[in-house]
């Protein structure tokens, strides 16, 4: 499981691994993480993103995961946006990118 902390750094998994990467976030006001770079021929994603709140409470940020596998043995890139998606011309409100090296 990869956090923010986590940004930038060259990570070592095993192909049929899954990977996580858990990062705060907030979808009722709109924002989400979205996959920005990925190559599709080296990693799959699993499932929605999934967001979990501490509070029952309307409009409360959380923890949203994004989970993946990898499927062959190379390196690459995994870039995450934070965004709202319908925004087309505006820069994402914040980016994570880490290297993977599937063995």
């Amino acid at each position: 499981t990869l956090t923010a902390k986590n940004a930038g750094q060259t990570i070592e998994m095993n192909v049929w691994d899954t990977l996580s990467v858990e990062l705060e976030g907030n979808p009722t006001t709109g924002l989400t993480w979205d996959v920005a770079e990925m190559d599709l021929s080296v990693l799959k994603q699993i499932g929605e993103t999934e967001c979990e709140t501490d509070s029952d409470l309307f409009g409360e940020g959380g923890v949203l995961t994004l989970s993946f596998e990898a499927i062959v043995s190379v390196q690459t890139t995994l870039k995450l946006v934070y965004h709202r998606p319908w925004e087309q011309d505006v820069p994402p409100e914040k980016t994570f990118e880490v290297n993977l090296v599937t063995k």
